[in-house]
């Protein structure tokens, strides 16, 4: 029993990894919900990649304000550090 708690507890580097990845999938799928939630805005075709709290968008848009809405909304959202927005728009 001692050694599952130590091997929980000792901060190994893939114990970090594992740790980091999920608090980046749990940011992209925060990202996901806030621009389904953007008015006007179709989600589907925009990709989400995060690490470590920075969020990179890409994909395409019909127009310009589209493209803006998605920046600002994936800004909003909490443990998102920065934004690099890479969409296109068609």
């Amino acid at each position: 029993m001692a050694f599952v708690v130590s091997a929980f507890g000792c901060g190994t580097p893939l114990g970090h990894d594992a740790e980091v990845s999920d608090r980046n999938e749990y940011i992209a799928a925060r990202v996901k919900v806030a621009l389904m939630r953007e008015a006007g805005l179709d989600a589907a075709p925009i990709n989400i990649t995060v690490r470590n709290g920075v969020v990179t968008l890409g994909g395409f848009v019909e127009k310009e304000p589209q493209r803006q809405a998605a920046e600002k909304a994936a800004a909003h959202v909490t443990g998102v550090d920065s934004v690099i927005n890479q969409i296109q728009v068609k």
